[in-house]
């Protein structure tokens, strides 16, 4: 319908606006216009055919329909009650029944043997006659399955739960969802764009904002509200933690909310942190941080939106806020963003974006090839190299590059020692060696063992932990300050990130450990 295509290119270019405005007025004129059309459409009923037209686009006062996790489901319902519905259970009939029969009471289940029941009938019976409680009684059914988080989750995906969201005009979206407190900035000189991180290292120090329980609950709706309307998912929203949301303060309209997960869906070692970008309070960027020492992967995912503006300033000042905050050393591109598994990666040349930066493969044979390449484009292009420059070919063999940028000091922060990257994947190999070599394979051997090495109470934490610090072990082993040190560590590890990386990057002998298994000295 062209009606429709033509309010979504003037959602776009109103979202742009707000957070590009070249004038007070411009910024007042795409807040009024976003309001008026949010209104709009959460006005229009069911089945119209625009509303129709315009379902999965993400605009406040639209619908979304898809499947999503159980945790993002069970928040739709809790949040928008009124809004959310069952669609369909598209798992077969028969699988679905056999799933689910598992959580009826017993005498509930005796009453299905051998009386075989149509799936319809099946949802009458033990959800209601009322399709609007048929959800939420839906997942307090997979709730009944096992206490376990993973198990429910996996339950819900085999029964490829879809819903349907018909969101408010004031839904946490792109359309009005917005953060801070901040003034607006106004681009009356137009927009920036850096070379690289390095412009903008030395501005002035991030700043830590003041959070109350209301602000991080509000943050929290922001990240699963935004990504659901868009039909995504990520842990660090879906799974996130609010006490541990904080958000800093970069300039320029800039502000980054960091989320952490809650306990049980945390990495073993490594921090996974992610983060929600507001430009002039818009939410215009999302990714992920893989924290480990002092180094950390990296991914960025600027939305469809804004990318006609600031996209190398939005990712330079990012970089600038994990390093400040993280006391990072050597940054890495997340594989995917440059290639693997993503044919928009290759299409665009984000090997080049990066290159551009200051990355550069670790590989020394990719290096070589990306170098020549380049001077290549350089020269065919006149030295104004575009996509159109960009073999695919080639793209596709420097996709697999550990791309990495070593980050100077932030001001006046200290470096201890110089930080070689390790390959998150030897971790888990030292683990898988050392269970089949002391253990014979025996993984329940292996951790008790290494939970006696620790002694004292092990936290779920320390639990996960345990097999890793006794394959790291020295020859002499730990000593008692060393694991004492895991102990406080583990303590961190579920409730603030920042602190476990902190007391990581701290342990001397962990430390050593780790570097032990780094493969190169660059």
């Amino acid at each position: 319908m062209k009606a429709a295509r033509a309010l979504v290119e003037q959602h776009a270019a109103l979202l742009f606006q707000a957070t590009f405005p070249t004038s007070g007025t411009a910024l007042a004129d795409a807040d009024d216009a976003l309001r008026a059309l949010a209104h709009r459409l959460a006005a229009l009923p069911d089945g119209d055919p625009l509303l129709v037209a315009l379902d999965n686009t993400g605009i406040a006062g639209t619908a979304v329909a898809s499947t999503f996790s159980l945790a993002a489901t069970r928040w739709l319902c809790e949040r928008f009650p009124d809004q959310v519905e069952l669609l369909y259970v598209d798992a077969a009939p028969h699988e679905a029944r056999a799933l689910l029969e598992r959580a009826l009471d017993p005498m509930e289940r005796d009453a299905l043997v051998d009386r075989p029941m149509a799936w319809p009938q099946w949802c009458r019976r033990h959800l209601g006659a009322d399709p609007q409680q048929h959800l939420p009684r839906l997942i307090a059914l997979v709730d009944r399955l096992t206490p376990q988080d993973r198990e429910r989750e996996a339950a819900w995906a085999q029964l490829q739960v879809f819903v349907r969201w018909r969101q408010r005009a004031d839904a946490p979206g792109l359309t009005q969802g917005r953060f801070g407190r901040q003034a607006r900035h106004v681009h009356g000189t137009g927009l920036l764009r850096p070379d690289g991180p390095l412009a903008v290292w030395d501005d002035p120090a991030p700043r830590r904002l003041r959070l109350g329980d209301a602000d991080r609950r509000h943050l929290a709706d922001l990240g699963r509200g935004v990504m659901l309307s868009l039909l995504r998912e990520t842990d660090f929203f879906t799974h996130g933690d609010p006490a541990q949301i904080e958000c800093i303060d970069l300039g320029r309209g800039l502000q980054v909310a960091l989320y952490a997960c809650r306990g049980e869906r945390k990495l073993t070692l490594e921090s996974y942190v992610g983060y929600l970008l507001f430009k002039n309070r818009v939410p215009v960027a999302y990714g992920g941080s893989w924290v480990l020492g002092a180094q950390a992967a990296f991914g960025v995912n600027v939305l469809p939106p804004f990318r006609g503006g600031e996209s190398t300033l939005l990712v330079c000042q990012l970089l600038r806020v994990y390093a400040w905050r993280f006391r990072l050393q050597v940054l890495r591109v997340e594989a995917s963003q440059i290639g693997r598994d993503n044919k928009d990666g290759i299409r665009s040349g984000a090997f080049w974006f990066y290159w551009r930066l200051g990355f550069r493969p670790l590989q020394t044979d990719k290096r070589a090839l990306a170098e020549q390449e380049w001077a290549r484009i350089v020269a065919d292009s006149g030295g104004r190299p575009a996509a159109r420059h960009y073999r695919p070919e080639v793209l596709r063999r420097l996709g697999d590059s550990v791309l990495t940028w070593r980050a100077p000091p932030i001001g006046r922060q200290p470096t201890a020692g110089r930080w070689r990257f390790v390959d998150p994947a030897r971790l888990g190999e030292c683990v898988s060696a050392h269970v089949l070599q002391r253990f014979d394979g025996d993984r329940d051997a292996a951790q008790r063992a290494a939970l006696r090495m620790l002694g004292g109470r092990a936290t779920p934490a320390l639990r996960r932990l345990a097999v890793l610090l006794a394959a790291l072990s020295p020859a002499e082993g730990w000593t008692a300050a060393d694991i004492a040190g895991f102990h406080a560590m583990a303590a961190l590890k579920d409730q603030d990130e920042p602190a476990f990386v902190r007391a990581l990057r701290g342990h001397r002998g962990l430390v050593s450990a780790l570097q032990a298994l780094a493969p190169d000295p660059g």
